[in-house]
C-alpha cells in the first residue's frame, strides 16, 4: 500500500494539470467562440464601431490569456489586433468613450507584457500612451468611472516600475561603495555616499 502522504504528493498534482489544461482549452474555445461572433458581426457591418470595440476588448482578454500561458509572441500580435481594431472604430467614431477606455486597456496590458520581458522602456512608452487614451475617454465622458479607475491604475503601472528599477540600481550602488570600501576603508568621501545611498534604500524600504 502506498504511503498516504506520498501518493497525495504524486496524484494532486497530476490532477492539477489535467484541469488546468481543460480550462485552458475551454478558454480558448470561448475566445474562438467570442472573436467569431465579433468577426460575423463586421462581415455584416465592417464599419460597426460597437463590433469593433467588443473585437478590441476580447483580442485583449486572449491577450491577457495567452500571456499568462507565456505564449508572449502570440499575446504581442493579440495586443497588436486589438488596438488596431479601437483604432479603426475611433476613425469612425472618435468621441466613443468606451473605445477610448477599451484601447486604454489593450495598450496597459501590453506594456505589463513588455515589462515582463524586460523592455522596461517600451513599457513606459505603453503605459503613457494608456493614459493618454483614459484622458480621451474621460474627455468624451468626465463621470466615466471605469475611465478614471483604470487611468489611475495605468498611472500607478510606471511609478511601480521606476521603483522596481530605482532599487535595483541603489542596491547595486550600495555594492559598489561597498567593495570601494575594502579597499581603502578610511575613505570619507565614500563613507558619506554609502551613507546616502543607504538612506536612499530606506526610503524605498529596502533592506
Amino acid at each position: 500500500m502506498l504511503d498516504p502522504d506520498t501518493s497525495s504528493k504524486s496524484v494532486i498534482p497530476e490532477w492539477c494539470c489535467i484541469i488546468q489544461l481543460s480550462q485552458d482549452a475551454e478558454a480558448k474555445q470561448s475566445y474562438a467562440r467570442a472573436l467569431a461572433a465579433c468577426k460575423k458581426s463586421l462581415r455584416l457591418a465592417p464599419d460597426n464601431c460597437f463590433s469593433l470595440c467588443n473585437e478590441g476588448y476580447t483580442l485583449r482578454s486572449l491577450g491577457d490569456f495567452q500571456t499568462k500561458l507565456t505564449r508572449y509572441a502570440r499575446a504581442r500580435k493579440s495586443y497588436a489586433q486589438a488596438i488596431a481594431a479601437c483604432e479603426k472604430a475611433l476613425r469612425l467614431a472618435p468621441n466613443y468613450a468606451d473605445c477610448h477606455d477599451t484601447k486604454g486597456l489593450v495598450l496597459k496590458s501590453l506594456g505589463d507584457l513588455q515589462v515582463q520581458c524586460a523592455k522596461d522602456m517600451e513599457g513606459v512608452q505603453s503605459y503613457t500612451q494608456a493614459i493618454t487614451a483614459h484622458e480621451e475617454a474621460l474627455r468624451c465622458a468626465p463621470n466615466f468611472v471605469d475611465a478614471h479607475a483604470n487611468k489611475g491604475s495605468a498611472l500607478s503601472s510606471p511609478g511601480e516600475l521606476y521603483t522596481r528599477l530605482a532599487a535595483r540600481s541603489f542596491q547595486t550602488a550600495l555594492e559598489e561603495f561597498s567593495r570601494a570600501l575594502e579597499i581603502a576603508p578610511n575613505d570619507k568621501r565614500i563613507h558619506d555616499l554609502r551613507d546616502q545611498m543607504q538612506e536612499k534604500t530606506n526610503k524605498l524600504g529596502l533592506p
